[in-house]
């Protein structure tokens, strides 16, 4: 039974990453639901709030309303981890360039912008939120796509990923409550410039 299980589970992600690689081709970006199972979300949750409390994440100059920490441990793990999906799904190969653990609080708002250089591809996580809703959603970010506008809504372990260099992308103000987000940024192999 258990190992019957993880086929199905394997095979139902690969029809997944076919559909976004499709829907990211199409619309600009793409959503891949529980990519982070609970557990992790739960462990990193924990984790990166007592990182918090013991002045691990710094206030962040830009942006007063959230703490970040760059290229922590644990995220870069879930980083290099994750760029052969985000291979699959762009259809480009791609090598990792940095990550950003991002926490914003309450107040906080996301100006609309590009990214820079190293922000080829993007892949945001939804990692900790104390807004009503359970699976932690309720804070959208919005992507300007070739299809229009789009609105994306994340909810624990979920990710969205898109070309942070071409698509203008922000979030509104949030009214109450806090979400960490893990920011995860590639780069093709043939990038020439600083990878942090």
């Amino acid at each position: 039974g258990h190992a019957m299980g993880r086929g199905h589970q394997l095979r139902r992600r690969v029809v997944e990453i076919q559909r976004a690689r499709t829907t990211l081709r199409r619309e600009g970006y793409a959503v891949l639901r529980g990519v982070l199972p609970p557990m992790s979300i739960a462990i990193m949750r924990t984790y990166f709030r007592e990182r918090e409390a013991n002045g691990y994440l710094m206030a962040n100059d830009l942006q007063a309303d959230r703490f970040v920490a760059h290229d922590d441990l644990l995220l870069q793990f879930v980083h290099r981890q994750t760029g052969t999906m985000i291979q699959s799904l762009s259809e480009q190969r791609v090598v990792p360039s940095y990550s950003y653990v991002s926490a914003y609080m309450e107040k906080a708002e996301l100006p609309r912008h590009r990214d820079r250089a190293q922000c080829v591809w993007n892949a945001s996580v939804l990692i900790d939120s104390t807004l009503d809703a359970p699976d932690g959603s309720g804070w959208p970010i919005f992507l300007e796509t070739p299809a229009g506008l789009s609105t994306v809504d994340l909810a624990f372990g979920d990710m969205v990923v898109y070309s942070g260099v071409d698509r203008p992308h922000w979030r509104k103000r949030l009214r109450r409550g806090r979400q960490t987000l893990g920011l995860l940024h590639y780069v093709p192999p043939t990038f020439t410039g600083d990878l942090a």
